[in-house]
């Protein structure tokens, strides 16, 4: 795992990844979202603005990776290390290729960069948070509308958070919903909480983007008390049954134990061994998380996993070579002849990580490695054979870390 103030190889790769890459400063489109006069997002593979009479207003076509005068940006290079602002960059990318890829790499990043802020003194009736105070430590990260986070710390006493708006070391005015202040409305508190049964915040996940601009200025504020130093893992998404221990158990309320089978749709299901009559549980894609596994009691940062995807040593919808993607089309087709339909040659469909997943749980490889993402990696690769060994398509010549030229979902 790559950690704070790393400064090896992988680091100056994906550094450089950020360097090269032109990324889009304005959000991709949501039917649930409302946006501002004047704001800018990107719709498939085109750019809309809003205009002065709340109007949708086309500006140009888009293709991934392009750039766009005013609106896209590149990481600047100042260091050879993996610091907090490279962490928080990198972050953005990878929300905007989930976003506009469809390729969700938010499991292998903790959002938690361990910053914090220089002065801050927010309060709410008793509700609190305020650096003059030495007993706490204040951990802030960017978070967003409508999304839930799995947070993962090991401390026997009270740990608090709310979400404010935080900008160049000041706290803005806070928003309200129904009339109740931003850090009432969003703060929770949980006492006694372990790292391997991590719990959801999830006060966000009703509201919705509602022309608000300052999104980016939405963090999370994580009161911690001084004595405890436990690593914090903090994911985008809920992956509470992703841990090493809870993968395949769940606790009932009567105290009995399930075993976690998964349901992929309606026409690939997993049974209860020697049974053939219901599935047991319904939940996509579980799999055991690197960043869940351990609290090593260090700032960890990326799973080993991600410079993977980055490097696109992996196939998956950033994948911009189509004789690979036919390849892994084949290979599902070989191995699953009856339910396995190749929709487009050459063109990645969501369709097919059913078809791997379900490859990763038949092989049992699913037991032996962490963060089986349903794409086709070098572990997925290994197992069923004869495909990284046919990348003669790339370039050797060129560095792995290169940039995808396809268009969006």
């Amino acid at each position: 795992m790559i950690v704070l103030n790393d400064d090896n190889i992988y680091v100056g790769n994906i550094k450089q990844l950020l360097h090269n890459f032109n990324l889009p400063m304005c959000p991709i489109y949501n039917e649930n979202s409302t946006y501002a006069i004047g704001e800018h997002y990107l719709k498939g593979n085109k750019l809309f603005v809003i205009d002065n009479n709340g109007n949708e207003k086309f500006i140009t076509f888009y293709k991934f990776g392009d750039f766009i005068e005013g609106l896209t940006t590149k990481f600047p290079l100042s260091s050879n290390i993996y610091d907090s602002k490279t962490h928080n960059y990198l972050g953005k990318y990878l929300r905007f290729v989930k976003d506009y890829l469809g390729l969700d790499l938010m499991s292998l990043y903790n959002c938690c960069g361990y910053d914090s802020p220089r002065d801050l003194n927010a309060h709410y009736d008793k509700i609190k948070f305020s650096t003059e105070d030495v007993r706490y430590t204040l951990i802030m990260l960017p978070v967003r509308w409508g999304k839930e986070y799995t947070i993962a710390i090991d401390y026997h006493g009270e740990i608090e958070m709310a979400c404010m708006h935080y900008s160049n070391n000041a706290s803005l005015e806070t928003s309200t919903q129904e009339g109740i202040p931003m850090i009432q409305g969003t703060y929770k508190r949980v006492v006694g909480t372990r790292f391997n049964h991590p719990f959801l915040y999830d006060n966000l996940k009703s509201r919705e983007h509602n022309g608000d601009t300052k999104e980016e200025t939405l963090t999370l504020f994580i009161k911690i008390p001084s004595t405890c130093n436990s690593s914090i893992v903090v994911l985008e998404g809920d992956y509470r049954k992703c841990t090493n221990e809870n993968m395949y158990m769940d606790n009932n309320l009567d105290g009995t134990v399930n075993q976690y089978k998964q349901k992929l749709g309606d026409e690939l299901c997993f049974y209860e061994l020697g049974s053939f009559e219901k599935p047991i549980w319904n939940f996509d894609f579980v799999t055991k998380n690197q960043l869940l596994s351990l609290n090593l009691k260090a700032k960890a940062l990326l799973a080993d996993r991600l410079v993977e995807y980055l490097s696109k040593q992996a196939i998956a919808p950033n994948c911009d070579v189509t004789a690979n993607i036919k390849r892994l089309q084949k290979t599902l087709k070989k191995e699953y002849p009856l339910s396995y339909t190749i929709k487009e040659y050459g063109i990645w469909d969501d369709s097919m990580k059913k078809y791997i997943y379900k490859y990763i749980w038949d092989s049992g490889i699913i037991n032996n490695y962490q963060d089986m993402l349903s794409y086709f990696d070098k572990d997925v690769e290994t197992k069923i054979g004869g495909l990284l060994s046919q990348y003669s398509d790339l370039n050797p010549s060129k560095k792995t870390f290169s940039n995808a030229t396809s268009g969006g979902k």
